[in-house]
């Protein structure tokens, strides 16, 4: 495939959730079952508690300090005539042991994903900021982000985001969501949409 290059809250424990509205006497057992079930509860870190812990510090921590901003990288027209190719974007089963032919042009293809790759500078700030929120002397130690905080520093600047959806559309093609993290485009067409604007076989 060708494209473009421009182109916690922490674990609640309702009693009732073990009690199911049982109006019976637990035997003793069921009542050290509980004990043992609410100490743990109180007992764990809110990051082993699952996502809703780490919701909880989101919404309530302090923000992660991160200077690093994009910048737009989509500065002219796209210029069909300048391709590179996308490494590693054919799936490992497209071999010519399984073509089948071409499909036709009129064939609906009514959900693609679009994956926006970041610049090095973006990379390399991500992996900084991923070995931060894991050291435990660093200011941004468990200083968790919301998608739409990881995508305004990791993710396309909204003036690219608009150009690749202006192109997509410009292609016949529909687009319908963006990642809140901004790292996907989901769009649709048609397999002839496709094939003319990406010079895929």
């Amino acid at each position: 495939m060708r494209a473009n290059p421009d182109v916690s809250s922490a674990l609640t424990l309702n009693l009732n959730d073990f009690l199911v509205a049982r109006r019976t006497a637990l035997p003793v057992w069921g009542i050290l079952t509980l004990l043992l079930q609410l100490l743990l509860a109180m007992c764990l870190p809110a990051a082993a508690q699952g996502p809703l812990a780490v919701a909880g510090e989101l919404a309530q921590g302090p923000r992660a300090v991160i200077s690093f901003m994009p910048q737009p990288r989509i500065t002219s027209a796209v210029d069909m005539s300048h391709t590179v190719e996308a490494k590693g974007s054919v799936h490992p089963f497209a071999k010519p042991e399984f073509d089948r032919g071409a499909v036709p042009d009129e064939m609906p293809m009514g959900y693609m994903k679009l994956v926006l790759r970041r610049s090095a500078d973006q990379e390399a700030a991500l992996q900084q900021f991923l070995s931060d929120v894991q050291h435990p002397e660093n200011q941004n130690f468990h200083r968790w982000l919301s998608p739409e905080e990881f995508g305004a520093h990791f993710g396309p600047v909204d003036s690219d985001m608009a150009a690749v959806k202006g192109w997509l559309e410009s292609q016949g093609m529909a687009v319908s969501k963006f990642a809140r993290g901004k790292q996907t485009i989901e769009f649709s067409g048609t397999a002839g949409q496709v094939r003319s604007a990406t010079t895929s076989r």
